[in-house]
């Protein structure tokens, strides 16, 4: 019987912490984009931008990225400081947002992005660019960028001006 109680108490313990992070991240005034990953360690990955948050790790925000699998790429976000791999990052709201997201290839495996372009945010333009291409990328009429070798992408949003 202890132990039923143990575990509903947990349950409802976490059920309430995820609640109230959930209160913390989402409101009219943020937005998250969702990264769909293809040949990385990782499904997905998540950048946006919230009142509250912060150019540095947020724990209500932000989420560390996992340590490489065997024998797979690598992609998470660079942290703005260099000192974390990203999951998830959310940035404070500004003018421009940058985010850099590093993709490390696996035995000449491509790393496929993707992304649904009605989750971009109107107000905002998104461009981005590889570090090793001399080419921009507008993220709002395409919806897949491929990364073929070891190289960081610059994601690039800029507030439109208010007319």
């Amino acid at each position: 019987m202890k132990q039923k109680i143990l575990i509903l108490f947990a349950i409802l313990f976490v059920s309430f912490a995820y609640a109230e992070k959930t209160k913390r991240t989402s409101n009219k005034n943020s937005f998250s984009v969702k990264i769909n990953l293809k040949g990385g360690h990782l499904a997905e990955v998540f950048l946006g931008c919230a009142e509250k948050a912060t150019d540095k790790f947020d724990r209500d925000y932000d989420d560390m990225a996992p340590p490489p699998g065997i024998n797979t790429g690598y992609t998470a976000f660079i942290s703005p400081d260099n000192k974390f791999y990203l999951y998830k990052d959310i940035r404070p709201f500004s003018e421009v947002v940058i985010w850099n997201l590093y993709g490390k290839i696996f035995e000449n495996k491509n790393i496929i992005l993707n992304w649904d372009l009605k989750t971009l945010p109107e107000n905002y333009t998104f461009s981005a660019s590889l570090n090793s291409e001399d080419k921009n990328y507008d993220m709002k009429k395409i919806k897949k960028i491929k990364i073929s070798k070891t190289d960081v992408l610059t994601i690039t949003a800029k507030k439109k001006s208010e007319k």
